[in-house]
């Protein structure tokens, strides 16, 4: 979310903003965690399936 004030002439060219960005509590911190979290179960599920391929391939 973006908040602005005109702090410029009335004017249909010219105008000038005032902005600052503000944070919008932890929504951005919180979705890195879940994608990171997320990330490490497919990391982990892989390498489950892998050490269960290679262990069916040595015990034939």
């Amino acid at each position: 979310i973006v908040y602005g004030t005109n702090s410029g002439p009335a004017s249909v060219r010219d105008v000038y903003f005032d902005i600052s960005i503000k944070v919008d509590g932890p929504g951005e911190t919180l979705n890195n965690l879940l994608l990171i979290v997320g990330a490490l179960i497919l990391v982990a599920y892989a390498m489950l399936a892998l050490v269960s391929i290679l262990k069916a391939n040595y015990l034939r």
